[in-house]
């Protein structure tokens, strides 16, 4: 049977082709065939459609396609009639024309990777994302974020697979240039291109694992059990820190530097630098301490230093809080930590606040508190349940004192709540003749008699 194959059909030049070779030959064609087939069909076509594929990407598919099995033929062909040519010789390795056909079917390898990575897996997770925050009707980011946010992931992507394919092809070529070498260990280690590429490419994977694991996994997970915007920053943000700190230590052992000594000196260091930098190490560990006990989150209403506002990053040494002013303010964390802060949506979004007034003596007090009741009833911005109550504080020096108390869940507009209902109260009190007295003394004159 293995004679059959190796019959030798016809000869091109000075090499002979057997039935072996030439099945090898129609099995790959119609491969060929087949593939490029697939392209034309209805099912194709309704991929397109699906994942929102564009004239342009496909026209680019189709061209990477067929360059990359037509690369593949060649390099069949010269597998099949043993046909290679040398073309230079780089650093006492001889340089083939197979090896360049090779190095161009990798590089198309590649961008075929990249593409399918692009445009079917990154922009069918963020359509279907966008698709059940409209579904949920669920406050949704800006369709600019979206955007930035696929590009961001598929920019990330192409990097990874290109600097891969960098490195296979410094190494195919034997063009890895070595810059030095340096002793370890009494051992000559060499720092080359190679290295330094290793070292980019693994902080870009971790780059990516946390794109990965908070856009799309724990996505998921934070949607499904309805976890709050706080939690979501805090447990995205240790996670970033586990993974840059494993990624930077792994892209330095790769590098060659011993990490043992690294950290041992590290150590050592960070005793004398602490000593002289307390204040920033103090805030540097408020900031895990906040990440980690959640006393205050991103999206908290605090008060800092007399001013409201809403924390919007929570860092390692620093937070940003943006006042109601809309002025920015940078508070270190040690001061979040150990000072007394007010946190008016820590447990619950509701907080109570009162507005006072004073009445003249001998108005009617239950008509008072009936329209004290209907001014926080006519501003929009006062919740219904818990029910707003009046408080009758004291009999003043010339006015009868009331408290109107009222919940609400616009902490920063607290002010503009009050005021509004004070206008309210102005109002019914005047069409109703309550009067609102000015403070009264009563003088004796005693006049000496002598």
């Amino acid at each position: 049977m293995l004679d059959f194959f190796s019959n030798v059909i016809f000869t091109i030049g000075n090499r002979a082709v057997n039935i072996a070779q030439l099945i090898w030959m129609i099995m790959f064609l119609i491969s060929w065939v087949i593939v490029f087939r697939l392209f034309s069909t209805d099912g194709i076509k309704e991929l397109y459609e699906k994942y929102d594929v564009n004239k342009k990407q496909q026209k680019k598919l189709k061209w990477v396609l067929g360059l990359l099995l037509c690369l593949t033929s060649l390099i069949l062909l010269s597998w099949l009639f043993k046909i290679d040519g040398e073309l230079t010789t780089i650093n006492e390795k001889a340089i083939t024309v197979v090896h360049l056909i090779k190095a161009l079917c990798v590089l198309q390898a590649a961008r075929l990777i990249d593409w399918t990575i692009s445009n079917i897996f990154i922009r069918s997770y963020y359509s279907n994302r966008k698709k059940l925050k409209e579904q949920r009707k669920a406050k949704r980011a800006e369709p600019k974020d979206e955007i930035e946010d696929e590009r961001g992931t598929s920019t990330l992507v192409q990097y990874i697979v290109y600097i891969v394919v960098f490195i296979f092809l410094l190494r195919s070529f034997n063009l890895d240039y070595t810059f030095f070498n340096y002793p370890v260990g009494g051992k000559p280690i060499p720092f080359n291109i190679t290295k330094i590429l290793q070292a980019i490419l693994i902080i870009m994977v971790a780059k990516f694992i946390i794109s990965i694991l908070t856009q799309i996994i724990l996505y998921g997970v934070y949607r499904n059990r309805d976890i709050d915007e706080g939690s979501q920053y805090a447990l995205n943000q240790l996670l970033k820190y586990v993974i840059y700190v494993t990624a930077i230590i792994m892209a330095l052992h790769t590098l060659g530097i011993n990490m043992t000594l690294v950290l041992g000196g590290a150590a050592a260091l960070l005793v004398g630098i602490g000593l002289g930098l307390q204040q920033t190490f103090n805030d540097f560990i408020s900031g895990i301490v906040l990440l980690f006990e959640r006393t205050i989150s991103v999206g908290d209403v605090i008060s800092v230093n007399g001013k409201y506002g809403t924390v919007h990053k929570i860092g390692l040494r620093s937070s940003i809080v943006e006042t109601r002013d809309h002025v920015t303010l940078v508070v270190p964390n040690s001061k979040l930590v150990n000072d007394s802060v007010n946190n008016l949506s820590h447990f619950t979004p509701i907080v109570r606040f009162s507005v006072s007034v004073g009445v003249a003596y001998g108005s009617d007090t239950q008509l008072v508190k009936k329209l004290l009741m209907e001014a926080a009833h006519n501003v929009p911005r006062v919740l219904t349940r818990p029910v707003p109550f009046i408080r009758f504080s004291n009999f003043g020096d010339s006015a009868l004192d009331f408290e109107v108390l009222f919940f609400t869940r616009d902490h920063l507009l607290d002010e503009d709540i009050k005021s509004n209902i004070r206008f309210e109260i102005d109002r019914l009190f005047r069409e109703n003749n309550i009067a609102i007295p000015f403070p009264q003394r009563d003088i004796w004159i005693r006049k000496n008699e002598s």
